[in-house]
C-alpha cells in the first residue's frame, strides 16, 4: 500500500516534484504487478482495472 502523492498541491520545490514524480512511478509499477489495485479516496473504494 502506498499514498497517492499526485492528486494534491503542486510542490513548491524541484525535489518534492522529483519525490511526486518518482512515486507516481512506483505506483504504476507495482499496479502493474498486482492481482489486485484499489484507490481509497475520503473513505470510498475504488478498484481499477
Amino acid at each position: 500500500m502506498t499514498n497517492e502523492v499526485g492528486s494534491g498541491v503542486v510542490p513548491p520545490t524541484p525535489s518534492g516534484g522529483l519525490f511526486r514524480d518518482q512515486m507516481g512511478r512506483l505506483n504504476q509499477l507495482l499496479a502493474a504487478e498486482s492481482e489486485e489495485v484499489i484507490l481509497v479516496t475520503a473513505g470510498r473504494v475504488l478498484e481499477l482495472p
